[in-house]
């Protein structure tokens, strides 16, 4: 029997132990190298192909969900990603409207209009890396991002600066 290793896709376990089943059986070329029947190859390529579809769905199920009419919403958008730092709009929030940052283990809220922190903390530098992207191009962007994931029952609505209201 083969160890893995925990985090090992199921086409690296699966290939680990079919290797090892071949040397178990002496199906070996003369150059020492094992031989890999056609079917074994199929199976790989099969397997590659569902571990791509088995990520996409554990993407699709952490940052959408789905309406009872069959309309799938963005929960989560990546908005931008700076050395390191995520920034993110939720759908379907609380007011004021915000951004999420995270950054290692670390988290915090943004107001959209004003960039101050509403909730967690995150590094001098990280905030720094924050602060000079909203002032330069992230706060249209992240009105936008923004107006866009709003679902039509949310009760805070699209963005309106405090300054026009």
């Amino acid at each position: 029997m083969t160890t893995h290793r925990p985090h090992a896709t199921l086409a690296q376990v699966l290939r680990t132990e079919g290797e090892s089943r071949a040397h178990q059986l002496g199906r070996k070329s003369p150059s020492g190298r094992i031989w890999k029947d056609r079917n074994m190859a199929d199976n790989e390529n099969r397997i590659t192909q569902l571990d791509n579809a088995t990520r996409f769905l554990a993407y699709l199920l952490a940052t959408c969900r789905v309406d009872p009419d069959g309309t799938v919403i963005e929960i989560r958008k990546l908005v931008a990603r700076i050395e390191g730092v995520s920034i993110h709009v939720y759908s379907n929030e609380h007011p004021p409207p915000h951004f999420h940052v995270k950054y290692g283990g670390q988290k915090a809220s943004f107001r959209i209009d004003t960039c101050d922190i509403l909730e967690g903390s995150l590094g001098k530098r990280q905030n720094k890396i924050v602060k000079y992207w909203h002032e330069g191009q992230g706060k249209p962007v992240l009105i936008k991002v923004w107006d866009q994931t709003r679902p039509g029952d949310d009760t805070v609505g699209v963005y309106r600066n405090a300054a026009s209201a």
